[in-house]
């Protein structure tokens, strides 16, 4: 009886100390990624509002399409640049995660992966004009 109180005490020992630098008590703020909502609003705000009305908007902009905060959703919906339910095949989502320096939006240089996630998951949920 004795010899199996202090196996399982062994046991709990060796299982603890084993385990124990795959325990982890603090996040590394440096290694978590910025995620904005998957909402309209926040994409323009963060993305188009940032990054893309300097060649986007105006009386001319590139590419014919225009992404002030009036019309970039009749814009990216109207010329299908959406498909609302399947980020994969929209071509807004093909831009920004493309791994081709001369076809990625925008042109500077890709925008962090957290946010090109963020436009995903609004897609893939219907992409709302929310």
């Amino acid at each position: 009886m004795r010899i199996r109180q202090i196996t399982a005490i062994l046991l709990v020992f060796i299982i603890i100390f084993a385990c124990e630098d795959q325990i982890t008590s603090e996040c590394d703020d440096e290694e978590v990624e910025y995620i904005m909502p998957a909402q309209f609003s926040a994409i323009q705000d963060v993305i188009f509002n940032e990054r893309c009305i300097t060649c986007h908007s105006g009386s001319a902009p590139t590419g014919n399409l225009n992404l002030s905060s009036a019309t970039s959703y009749l814009q990216l919906m109207s010329k299908n640049l959406i498909v609302p339910g399947n980020s994969s095949l929209s071509t807004l989502y093909q831009k920004l995660n493309s791994t081709n320096p001369n076809s990625v939006m925008p042109p500077t240089g890709k925008i962090e992966q957290g946010l090109i996630d963020s436009v995903a998951a609004w897609i893939d949920k219907g992409a709302p004009n929310n």
